[in-house]
């Protein structure tokens, strides 16, 4: 008899090749166990895919769905909260006709995951101000701080020029675990090489090794916070995934909050680390921002 036959499952991902031709509602329901209420729900979040496709609604899915055809659907996909319409509008701190200079909460994607195409600040804002954007550079969920986003790809691509030419630069603060007054993270340049595995936690050393990608930050000021607590001024000269977080942590100076690598205090609620872009100068904007220390709560 015909059926439905799974080619694989992980980490609440399903993956069906469509063998009958026959309701897909029904297929699932009887064959996955999932309702109809429940595929519009993941179909709302983005969370399912027919020939890679993301679908948008149901009606558009169950027409597509014919047999032979390959889906996928994130059954577990990840949730964050969503600022309201009064963050959001708190959040933006510079609204020009080419982009946007936003300051990015803890806890929420810059844009949209593969589970999950809606529940991040990209969307949200796009729906907000009624503009299409552009993701120029990105913040890791749980870092917070200052970031850009295009409106245009005109100026999507010049500030990415001006990123790369080092004429927009960034600065980041940390709390980092490890120190004391005689053992502080060291002023300077600091060069590591990544390895090039997509995985995380990130893999990091001091030697160069085959397809390893150099990762430079330098470390401006450092000073006791608190009790074996150390905050630190970072220019970060590349800008590869959770760089700042490995380098320190590989250092042995992991920051608070961050136990994807290896910080065992528990200081902030949810997904916040306290790492923060406090710090943005880009020749498309006249005046230097700055923000405040936002230690212990979303920024």
């Amino acid at each position: 008899e015909s059926h439905s036959e799974k080619r694989g499952e992980s980490y609440g991902v399903l993956h069906l090749q469509i063998a009958k031709s026959r309701p897909v509602t029904e297929l699932l329901s009887e064959d996955l166990g999932l309702s109809a209420e429940r595929l519009n729900e993941l179909i709302a979040l983005g969370a399912v895919y027919v020939e890679g496709e993301r679908q948008r609604d149901l009606e558009s899915f169950t027409a597509v769905a014919r047999v032979g055809s390959y889906v996928r659907i994130h059954t577990n996909p990840r949730r964050y909260y969503v600022p309201s319409a009064a963050e959001l509008k708190n959040a933006v701190v510079a609204d020009h006709p080419d982009f946007l200079i936003v300051n990015k909460p803890a806890g929420i994607p810059v844009h949209a995951l593969v589970d999950n195409a809606v529940e991040n600040l990209k969307y949200a804002l796009s729906r907000s101000l009624g503009v299409e954007l552009f993701t120029t550079s990105r913040l890791d969920i749980p870092t917070c701080g200052l970031m850009v986003y295009a409106k245009n790809k005109g100026f999507l691509e010049a500030y990415n020029r001006s990123v790369r030419e080092r004429t927009t630069s960034k600065r980041y603060r940390a709390l980092v675990r490890g120190s004391t007054p005689d053992r502080l993270p060291p002023l300077g340049l600091w060069t590591h090489f990544m390895d090039p595995s997509i995985q995380a936690p990130k893999i990091i050393s001091h030697e160069k090794k085959d397809r390893s990608r150099i990762c430079e930050l330098k470390v401006l000021r450092t000073q006791i916070f608190s009790k074996e607590v150390a905050e630190v001024e970072i220019d970060l000269i590349t800008g590869r995934t959770h760089q700042i977080r490995a380098q320190l942590a590989y250092e042995s100076f992991p920051i608070l909050g961050d136990r994807l690598y290896g910080s065992r205090a528990l200081v902030f609620v949810g997904e916040e680390i306290a790492l923060q872009c406090f710090y943005l100068k880009t020749p498309f904007f006249e005046q230097v921002i700055e923000r405040p220390r936002a230690w212990g709560a979303l920024c």
